[in-house]
This record gives C-alpha cells, structure tokens and sequence, in this order.
C-alpha cells in the first residue's frame, strides 16, 4: 500500500516572520505556543480556568447536584477585565481530566450579590476532595445552562398534565384558571432519598378558594401513598398556607396570605420534613419554617398543582420556573474556587488533506493560512 507525505523545505511569506514553527504532526500541527498556563481538548476556544475544589462528603455520592457559589467581587472584576460575559452565558464546567463536560445550571447570575450555580459531578467518594474545573472567557458563548440535564426535576415543561384548566406557558410558568377536580401536573422520578424541592408561588385572590378546597405541590410515594406538600386551603373559611402529609399531618405555617408571591423549600432528610417559606427568589428573607414527621424513603412523583377534596378550585394563579427537586445530603460538599490559569495560545494550528492540496488551514484566531506552489523550494507530496 502506497502512502502519499508532505515534504516541507519552506513555507512562504504567508506564514507571518513571528510565527515560530515547532513541527507537524499527522494531519494537524500546533506551530508554536505563547505563554504558560493548560491546554484544552474540549474548550480549546476558552481563554481562562479555575480549579474548584470540592470536598466535605461523608458519603459516595453519584450525580450529585454540588452548588458552586461566585461572589460579586469576582464575577464584577471578571467582566470589567472583559474575561467574563456579564450574564455569564460563557461559563462551562469539565471534570479534573478535561475529558468530560459537566451538566450545569445557573440559578442566579449577577455581579452585584452571589452567582448561584449547580453542577451535576459524576461521582464523589467520602471523605476525599476532588477537583473539577470552571472555564470563561469566550464573548461569542451562549449560554449552556440547563437545569433538566442537571437537576432530578426542572420546571413543569416535561410533566404530565392531567384533566383540565391547568396551562404551562411557554415562559415555563403554570397558570390555572377553573381547573376541574383532582386535574393536575406531575413527573416520575427516580428514588432519591432525601431531597430539597424549591418553588414559588402566587395563588391570586387567595379569597375566591371554595370552602373545603385544597390544592398543593409536593412529592409522592405512590407505593404507600404518602405526600409531602404544601398546600393552600381554605379551613373554616380562612385561607391558610399548610405543611401537609397523606396521613393527615398538617400545620398552619401562614395565616391569611395575601397575594404576594411566596417562594418554597420542602427538604426531606429521613423522617422529617421540613417546609420554609421565603418572601424572596433568591430564598434568603425567611417567613416561617415547620417540620413533620413522615415515614416513606421513595418518594418517586413529583406533584404539581392537584387540586382535590370538594371539586374544582375557582380562582386563577400562577407559579414561576423556580420549582425544581435536587439530592440531599448532610453534610453537602463545599466548594473552594482556586486561582485563574490561562489557556496556552497557538501562533499556528494547520490542517490540510492527506495527499493533495496547496494550502494548510490555519484553525486560530490569527488565520495564519498557509500556501504553497510549484518552485523547487516549495513543499511537494511524494509516494511511499
């Protein structure tokens, strides 16, 4: 079998005089690096990283959601160096090798207060740290957040809607207006053991809720049929925020709501069930917070605006994208992000076709391409 090979004696003025050329390997060549830092396979366009460490677990942990936590001051200086887009739509997260890209969301994105965004590691052993890596630094990035591929339930777009009068709009919100009885949205989910589910809420006017009625978001076993929820209801007339279990647990946690929005945190960690109510998103303002116990260790349903008991609710409301279910544990690992490093920039990267053509492409930023033509000092291909 015959080979065809590039024989290089010199390369034109095409190539500028500063490019310093190392060598070619193969098909493709890196002639010449600038500066010391990492290289990148898998985000070789990406100009900065940081290390971040992670550690804390007591436990092996597989697919878990790790909050990674930016502070103002550095996010603010990143985008005023120009090394960060602002909304943060360039950021990208890979595992210690730089052989897989992780599944991130961003929960919040600012340069004013703390960035919020988590990532789903593969896999994590007790009581040892690991590294994964953040990169930025590529203006032309779109975002790459998404919170379906990372957390165990994301907004209410893939459930399943049942009976009627209960719309996911295209926003991600849910809007009701009228539903008819036990109509309602739900998602299967794997057992996860203990969790956190977070969403906010606006049931608008709380008063027009019928006498006896109830409608709540929560999580179910429909194996013993045990719910964890919260649920709205109207209990002698008098609308109420409850924490509520199937087997009839329940506490009032706020009297009288008005129609402000209310933003939920129901965690489950064993036995014990938790409910806080925030007035903020970003779940920092707390209203109240009570606990129940519950007995079921696979809840496998996540339940989305049901609506039971007496008929049809006769009101109208929405909820904000903000529901989602993640892993919980305790102690969760921590996050430590390390210094920046910078990405190695090649003064030449050519590519050209095994056996024929006059040019090699260069595949940098600095469009180096490369030619040559038919003099005797000029590369030329030759059979082996």
């Amino acid at each position: 079998m015959s080979r065809r090979k590039i024989i290089i004696t010199s390369i034109i003025a095409t190539i500028l005089a500063s490019a310093v050329i190392i060598g070619v390997f193969g098909l493709s060549g890196w002639f010449g690096k600038s500066g010391a830092g990492f290289n990148s396979t898998l985000l070789p366009d990406y100009k900065y990283r940081r290390a971040i460490t992670l550690s804390g677990q007591t436990s092996d942990l597989t697919d878990y959601q790790v909050k990674i936590e930016l502070s103002s001051s550095l996010t603010s200086s990143l985008v005023t160096a120009g090394k960060l887009q602002s909304d943060l739509d360039d950021i990208r997260f890979t595992d210690a090798n730089d052989n897989q890209l992780l599944n991130f969301w961003i929960e919040t994105a600012t340069t004013t207060a703390t960035s919020t965004i988590w990532v789903k590691v593969p896999g994590l052993s007790a009581s040892k740290s690991s590294t994964i890596y953040i990169y930025y630094g590529k203006p032309s990035a779109s975002s790459a957040s998404n919170g379906a591929n990372t957390l165990v339930a994301f907004d209410a777009t893939t459930f399943t809607n049942v009976g009627s009068g209960i719309v996911v709009n295209s926003d991600k919100t849910v809007s009701w207006s009228n539903p008819a009885a036990n109509s309602y949205l739900y998602k299967t989910i794997p057992a996860i053991g203990d969790f956190v589910m977070r969403y906010g809420i606006q049931a608008n006017p709380w008063s027009h809720l019928a006498l006896g009625l109830t409608s709540y978001v929560g999580v179910i076993d429909p194996a013993v049929s045990e719910t964890i929820s919260f649920r709205w209801s109207t209990p002698g007339g008098t609308s109420s925020l409850l924490l509520n279990t199937y087997n009839s647990q329940y506490q009032q946690i706020v009297d009288n709501p008005t129609s402000a929005w209310y933003y939920m945190e129901l965690r489950r960690v064993g036995t014990t069930a938790t409910l806080s109510i925030y007035s903020d998103s970003n779940f920092q303002t707390l209203i109240n917070s009570l606990s129940l116990t519950v007995s079921s260790t696979a809840l496998t349903n996540v339940y989305y605006y049901g609506t039971t008991d007496c008929g049809a609710v006769t009101t109208n409301g929405t909820v904000n994208e903000k529901l989602y279910v993640r892993k919980y544990v305790s102690p969760e690992p921590t996050a430590t992000v390390g210094d920046e490093q910078t990405q190695l920039t090649p003064v030449l990267h050519l590519r050209m076709d095994e056996g024929s053509g006059t040019t090699a492409y260069d595949s940098t930023p600095n469009n180096l391409d490369a030619t040559f033509g038919n003099s005797p000092n000029d590369p030329e291909w030759i059979t082996q």
